[in-house]
């Protein structure tokens, strides 16, 4: 796990993917906490595969910065993908506020 805080608010993990032959290509994705304090805290996720680079984000999707990094954490220690990140966020969110 590589874990860079430069500060309070910034937190990014990096993960590293190993080509495996038929089956994935070598990539590095960030999981990246979003801080600002107007609009709320979100995430930014950013890919990198055989120089490609595809990046999203979303803010505002919590008030509190505590669970917005929780947020970041189980992206990076679930591996979540930048297609499919948003569900993930959606569900966490909707079970930790007790939603329907």
């Amino acid at each position: 796990m590589k874990l860079e805080m430069m500060t309070e608010r910034r937190v990014a993990f990096h993960k590293h993917f190993s080509e495996l032959r038929g089956m994935q290509k070598e990539s590095t994705v960030t999981y990246e906490l979003l801080a600002d304090e107007r609009d709320g805290y979100g995430v930014r996720i950013e890919s990198v595969c055989e120089g490609c680079k595809r990046s999203d984000a979303q803010s505002g999707l919590t008030a509190s910065l505590d669970e917005a990094k929780n947020l970041v954490i189980f992206l990076y220690e679930n591996a979540a993908t930048i297609d499919g990140w948003r569900d993930v966020v959606v569900d966490l969110l909707k079970t930790v506020h007790c939603l329907a």
